[in-house]
């Protein structure tokens, strides 16, 4: 990423918000993603854009905690913010943290109700699921056009009670650059997990030091 890429993510991160449900209660309640956000050294580059030489952040301790364990996954900031579609956007965010191993061969199968309860607009039990169709098959015509997905290999199987559609099961192929995205997060998830690896070690060894001393 550019010295711009990250700036540009840093002033996003600093305006949004984590939605924290307690599985318990279900009360949700939002957080900053950066509880602390600095910047200093402003300079003014020859394309007239202003850039900053230091910065300091503190990530959420969620966040942090999520990115010690090397349980995050790297999404491409362009391809979001590409997609014109919020459901779109919300499909692609998922498909990158579970669908590691993308592939022209193995499908991705998904509910519409895992989908828009995780959207946060769950089918309601006995009323039509005609408006969550129709908005989920404008948001995979958005990832088609982006080859987030092979729009084309698109299977849509309706679950029935009775006459009444209830519920839909969506299959559908990667486009190649999502596989391509894929292969870049593993690679990343990779030199993550030995980066801690190799900072646990250090610390293993200085605690020896300091019982030896």
């Amino acid at each position: 990423m550019s010295h711009a890429d990250i700036s540009e993510a840093l002033d996003v991160l600093h305006g949004s918000h984590l939605i924290i449900t307690d599985e318990v209660t279900g009360q949700q309640w939002s957080e900053l993603f950066l509880p602390q956000y600095g910047r200093n050294g402003e300079e003014t580059a020859s394309d007239g854009r202003t850039y900053y030489r230091e910065w300091f952040v503190t990530f959420h301790t969620l966040v942090n905690q999520a990115m010690l364990a090397a349980d995050t996954r790297l999404v491409s900031w362009h391809t979001l913010m590409a997609l014109t579609n919020n459901l779109a956007k919300y499909v692609y965010r998922r498909m990158s943290l579970v669908y590691s191993q993308a592939s022209s061969i193995d499908p991705y199968t998904i509910s519409l109700s895992e989908i828009m309860s995780g959207y946060g607009k769950p089918l309601v039990e006995g009323k039509p699921i005609s408006n969550h169709m129709r908005d989920m098959k404008r948001a995979l015509e958005v990832l088609g056009r982006d080859d987030v997905i092979d729009l084309e290999r698109l299977e849509i199987r309706k679950k029935k009670e009775g006459n009444r559609d209830v519920d839909a099961i969506f299959t559908f192929f990667p486009g190649a650059k999502f596989i391509d995205q894929a292969i870049t997060a593993n690679q990343a998830s990779k030199e993550l997990e030995l980066a801690l690896e190799r900072r646990a070690g250090q610390q293993k060894i200085k605690r020896i030091i300091k019982d030896i001393g």
